[in-house]
């Protein structure tokens, strides 16, 4: 009976998105898109309930931590985020892009057993290089030996789920994938309220190793579906992934670099107080909006890989985005003002700086679909990754500026990653012209 229902709502649900696609459109929805929206509503169920989960644990580690502890943790997670990179290589993307466009299940084995293979020969090297550094990279990011092995063992952990993950992403395994990230939240938010609120274990050490138990948790589920898949080392599917991997490589390296040089910055020149409540002002939206842009992506990449006319789908998102300028901006808005109020009293109030966030994070949704389209194709990625190398330039340019006038205003950092933001919109419309360029 329930079965029954179930299949009625759907079809109701349906009928009701194709009759707003031919208002907004113009025309009767496409088979490709009915595939979308319905891969795309289990990546929004794996993605959104781990993201409220996500959003009350750091909202109580926030308040318990405080601004201190909580930037310090934020300042653990960048670092990590920034070191995973070389780990994984740019094999997240290859993978999906790879086993999505083929059907060959042969050719799509050895192209997973060619990522977590090349994985497992950084991480190796990684670990080795990192542990005859250890003391200079501890001097370097104003942190403790200790910590840099632990930031390396998360990198490390981050990189294979970033592979495993895109394999599944690859796959088309979205339902498999929701039920994974749902019980990698439920792990992180039980451990958390467990360990840290329950026995006062306050620490934003305790903290990355909950995160790092959860994440090993997910490779592992991750890994024992792909079990029977992995057949070793292909020297000729190398070949054709290796000039892909490395133009997503590029753009990783400078896109996380991007991404990440706010916080380190925060973190090790100006103060980690300042840090944690930067973080919770980037929570309060930022952070939210990426886990929507998150679960279109997982399902808008594969889609527009396997379709011959990948620019049919910019006219969409343009008219999409024009229409909800406002509607996310006032949602935004309220939705961090009330975010940051949950925060504390530690954690002041700023209208200047919510409205900021809210506007960063219209144009980070843009941006995002914008980037999902760019990377689908050698081409266009090779013009996205030209253009890409200018962005870390002018980031660092203009954070030197604030640092040698030692302005230490979140206005000027809110400002940058507005003004980058605008430069990956920018970058990616350039390159929408290579898109059908094999």
């Amino acid at each position: 009976m329930r079965f029954l229902l179930n299949k009625i709502m759907k079809k109701r649900l349906m009928k009701i998105i194709e009759m707003l696609h031919l208002r907004v459109f113009g025309h009767d929805i496409s088979d490709t898109m009915r595939q979308f929206l319905m891969d795309l509503s289990w990546s929004f169920v794996g993605v959104f309930f781990a993201a409220f989960m996500g959003f009350i644990v750091n909202v109580v580690a926030g308040r318990v931590l405080g601004p201190a502890q909580y930037g310090a943790f934020n300042y653990i997670i960048g670092l990590s985020g920034v070191l995973s990179i070389f780990i994984y290589l740019g094999m997240d993307g290859t993978t999906v892009k790879y086993i999505s466009s083929s059907k060959e299940l042969s050719f799509q084995n050895k192209v997973m057993s060619n990522a977590i293979i090349l994985f497992f020969i950084t991480s190796i090297f990684v670990v080795v290089i990192s542990t005859i550094l250890n003391k200079y990279l501890a001097r370097a990011f104003n942190i403790e030996q200790s910590v840099i092995t632990i930031v390396v063992f998360f990198a490390t952990v981050l990189g294979l789920k970033a592979i495993t993950d895109g394999i599944i992403k690859g796959l088309g395994n979205f339902k498999y994938q929701s039920i994974v990230k749902i019980i990698e939240s439920l792990v992180i938010s039980l451990l958390f309220f467990t360990v840290v609120v329950l026995f006062g274990q306050k620490n934003y050490i305790v903290c990355v190793c909950i995160l790092i138990l959860a994440t090993f948790i997910t490779v592992t589920l991750y890994a024992y579906k792909l079990r029977k898949r992995i057949v070793g080392w292909n020297k000729q599917v190398f070949k054709v992934m290796f000039p892909y991997a490395k133009l997503n490589l590029t753009t990783a390296v400078l896109s996380i670099f991007s991404g990440s040089i706010d916080k380190i910055f925060i973190g090790r020149f100006w103060d980690v107080n300042l840090l944690g409540l930067y973080s919770a002002y980037l929570l309060s939206s930022v952070m939210i909006v990426s886990q929507v842009t998150v679960a279109i992506g997982n399902v808008l990449f594969t889609s527009v890989n396997k379709s011959d006319k990948k620019s049919v789908v910019i006219g969409k998102i343009d008219r999409i985005m024009a229409i909800m300028f406002i509607p996310i901006i006032v949602v935004m808005s309220v939705l961090s003002y009330t975010i940051i109020r949950l925060f504390g009293s530690a954690y002041a109030v700023n209208y200047f700086y919510i409205l900021m966030v809210a506007f960063l994070s219209y144009l980070q949704i843009y941006a995002c679909l914008y980037m999902n389209i760019s990377s689908s194709s050698v081409a266009s990625l090779k013009a996205f990754a030209k253009y890409y190398f200018f962005k870390p330039i002018l980031i660092i340019g203009l954070f030197v500026i604030i640092y040698l006038f030692q302005n230490n205003n979140l206005f000027y950092v809110f400002s940058i990653l507005i003004i980058s933001t605008i430069f990956d919109i920018i970058v990616s419309r350039k390159t929408f012209r290579f898109l059908e360029i094999l």
